[in-house]
């Protein structure tokens, strides 16, 4: 696991600034080490925003995100064309995950929730779960915001979910101590970044510098650290989806199937693909979102230039 990085007699020299990029470093959001400027980006395609790396745990974050008060002017991008998607398969995760792991009958937020979609899905399959985000329109789970329970302030939830939110926080140690006020497990997502590293903005879908929103990127080293800051366990998958907890778990409650649930798991996906081929004998239609996110950065067909925002499948 790695340390915060320890003082010694002669320190390493830091890193030169790259040509053109002025060097407005500062301690690490997470393991508060040392920062090196990597690149920088167009942010809402007007403020030029350096990007600086941890050389501890390789956490990468921009400048100090002068620009957030007009990236969040609207709360959800317009680029996020994927979010109804990615509610539907977190929520199908999600619901294994407190079914196998916690109790189904406790209370449960979603922080950052947004549109309460996440809210609505988990409702619907019978968990008693709330909302709190105070950006963004609650449309499908209107009353059940969090101030719409007695006493919020004493009030303590069997877990705490906050999907696609440590990104954008410019201060992620303190929002994560703060919803650990209100229970022992926090389970969100955010994608940790890739190997190797991205040297450039447009190395990484994820940078998403066009809504100015996201301002933090983590890896698993990074997220190490901020669980022994918390005093909590980490238990990650790897890629997204990640548990900062104070219980105690006989198997990781992350884990994908092994043995002989996992064998079955594919059994069942092969079954699935044989009969949609037996039932659709022509070829599938492929998922148009990619598509759809690049025109959100390119609307104007004469433009033939566009970052590529394809989102995994």
């Amino acid at each position: 696991m790695p340390t915060m990085q320890e003082k010694t007699e002669s320190p390493p020299s830091r890193l030169q600034p790259p040509s053109g990029i002025r060097d407005q470093s500062e301690p690490c959001r997470i393991c508060e080490g040392r920062t090196d400027p990597v690149f920088q980006a167009r942010i809402l395609d007007k403020h030029d925003a350096a990007y600086f790396r941890c050389s501890g745990c390789g956490l990468i974050q921009t400048e100090s995100p002068y620009w957030l008060a007009e990236a969040y002017d609207q709360a959800i991008a317009i680029q996020d064309v994927g979010l109804v998607r990615r509610n539907l398969e977190l929520a199908a995760k999600l619901r294994n995950i407190l079914l196998a792991h916690f109790d189904p009958g406790g209370r449960y937020l979603d922080y950052a929730g947004g549109y309460g979609l996440m809210v609505r899905l988990m409702r619907d399959e019978g968990f008693d779960f709330h909302r709190h985000d105070p950006l963004c329109t609650n449309i499908f789970a209107q009353g059940f915001d969090v101030p719409d329970l007695p006493d919020f302030s004493n009030q303590r939830f069997e877990a705490i979910t906050a999907f696609e939110l440590l990104e954008h926080l410019e201060k992620p140690t303190a929002t994560v101590h703060r919803l650990l006020e209100h229970t022992d497990s926090l389970l969100f997502s955010t994608r940790l970044q890739p190997d190797p590293w991205p040297r450039s903005v447009d190395d990484w879908w994820y940078f998403w510098p066009q809504t100015g929103q996201h301002v933090t990127f983590y890896t698993l080293p990074a997220l190490r650290m901020l669980a022994e800051k918390t005093g909590t366990t980490l238990y990650s998958d790897g890629t997204a989806l990640h548990l900062l907890t104070r219980r105690t778990f006989s198997t990781d409650p992350l884990a994908r199937p092994r043995g002989v649930l996992a064998s079955l798991e594919r059994l069942l996906e092969c079954w699935r693909r044989s009969l949609n081929k037996r039932m659709f004998p022509v070829k599938l239609p492929q998922s148009l979102l990619p598509e759809d996110a690049r025109r959100t950065i390119c609307p104007r067909p004469d433009r033939t230039e566009a970052s590529d925002m394809d989102r995994p499948k």
